[in-house]
Formats: structure tokens, C-alpha cells, sequence
């Protein structure tokens, strides 16, 4: 289970629009609900504050925290490098 630090901490780096590419990471692993379904967007929302546990939803999120982690540091070395110019 996701906890309050860790929520904090995955907010902070996923803002918004996370959760269409955490579906987006489920749908590439086929992992859906019971019922064969995608998971609902609220759900995920849940699990990201820790009060569902579905661990293969915490890991999909994992997965997009740090894709965007590294994007942004990828981001800031090119704008630092060109800067520095």
C-alpha cells in the first residue's frame, strides 16, 4: 500500500494527467479488473492515496513516476547545457 509520504512524494513529479498513462502502462502488461475491464479512474486515484491496495496499480504508477522523473531530468540537463552556452 502507497503511503502519505510516498503520495506526496508521487504528486509531487505526477501533477495531473496521470492517470491515462498509468492505464496506458496496464494496458501494455494486459492487466485489467475482475470484470475485464480497465480500472476506473477513480480507483487508481485511490491507490495513489493509499486507500485501495492493488499492487499491480502501484507498480504501473512506479513505472510513470519515474518515466517522468527521468524525462524531467533529461529536460534540465539539455536546458542547462544549452544555457551554458
Amino acid at each position: 500500500m502507497i503511503t502519505k509520504e510516498e503520495t506526496k512524494t508521487l504528486k509531487e513529479r505526477l501533477k495531473t494527467n496521470y492517470i491515462k498513462d498509468v492505464l496506458k502502462e496496464l494496458e501494455s502488461k494486459q492487466i485489467t479488473s475482475k470484470s475485464g475491464e480497465p480500472f476506473s479512474d477513480t480507483y487508481i486515484s485511490a491507490v495513489l492515496n493509499g486507500r485501495k491496495e492493488n499492487l499491480d496499480i502501484e507498480d504501473a504508477i512506479f513505472m510513470v513516476y519515474q518515466k517522468r522523473v527521468y524525462e524531467f531530468n533529461k529536460r534540465e540537463k539539455a536546458k542547462s547545457k544549452l544555457l551554458s552556452k
